[in-house]
């Protein structure tokens, strides 16, 4: 064999130890909070993707979540590390591939949308976002539209109320968060996990603009409320609105948070 041979077959056997290294290290990070809406198909998901891929799975219970959910149950399931919040704190990022809620309450979507850290789960999501990791989230336990929520009881909410959660799950989908059902877990993790062995990330839905740089843009509404916002973030055009129209707190929240231009005229 000559050295060229043998250059070429070593670096091929490089190769082959960083795929196959890169394949079978792949660790998820699956986040339990403190809800039971779409938490056993979302536990079904998970195991059909770890046995697929020969995944290792760690848990991260809220600490609701540690007293609704079988910890003991889901570890022995998973057979990875478990965490629990207000016990251990997950610290090494780059163990994971994704961070994957398998139950997103209302109360956790809500408190990471409008970046209130005040638990671990919801820092982690947020931290995982800045530090460029996927985050995905089943939004069953969080979204009033899901199936489960008839069957306790809870689906006579008003439309206000339902576009409150929903705007919720928007802002998160706007900061990266790949929402999906229950039924769709596994599908959404193999594009995450197709897309990190690639060495990238998946990317996140585009940040709603406006094709306009700096004209001013008028909105005719005595109410401007998140979901009127939402489509100027990331763009630089002056918002209008009337002298005495009223802006909801959520909105405002949005204009502070994003240093939107909004002018009373």
């Amino acid at each position: 064999m000559s050295g060229l041979d043998r250059d070429l077959e070593e670096k091929i056997r490089q190769i082959v130890l960083e795929v196959v290294s890169r394949y079978f290290s792949r660790r998820l990070l699956a986040v339990f909070t403190g809800g039971s809406i779409g938490r056993d198909e979302a536990v079904h998901q998970l195991e059909q993707v770890q046995q697929e891929h020969n995944l290792k799975i760690d848990l991260l219970f809220s600490r609701s979540g540690a007293s609704v959910h079988d910890v003991a149950g889901l570890a022995a399931k998973f057979g990875g590390k478990v965490f629990i919040d207000g016990e251990e704190r997950v610290t090494d990022w780059k163990q994971y591939s994704a961070v994957v809620f398998a139950v997103l309450t209302r109360t956790s979507a809500a408190k990471a949308a409008q970046l209130i850290l005040d638990s671990h789960p919801v820092e982690l999501l947020v931290d995982a976002l800045m530090h460029g990791l996927p985050v995905v989230a089943v939004r069953d336990a969080a979204d009033p539209r899901a199936e489960g929520w008839a069957k306790v009881g809870l689906d006579r909410a008003n439309p206000a109320l339902l576009e409150a959660f929903q705007r919720n799950l928007q802002l998160l989908e706007s900061y990266g968060v790949q929402l999906c059902w229950a039924s769709e877990l596994a599908t959404v993790i193999k594009k995450v996990l197709g897309a990190c062995s690639q060495g990238r990330a998946p990317a996140p839905p585009p940040t709603p603009q406006r094709s306009v740089a700096t004209t001013g843009l008028r909105l005719d509404k005595k109410l401007i409320t998140t979901e009127d916002l939402l489509p100027y973030v990331g763009s630089k055009a002056e918002v209008i609105v009337p002298a005495e129209s009223m802006i909801t707190p959520l909105a405002a929240d949005l204009i502070r948070q994003y240093q939107l231009k909004v002018v009373r005229r």
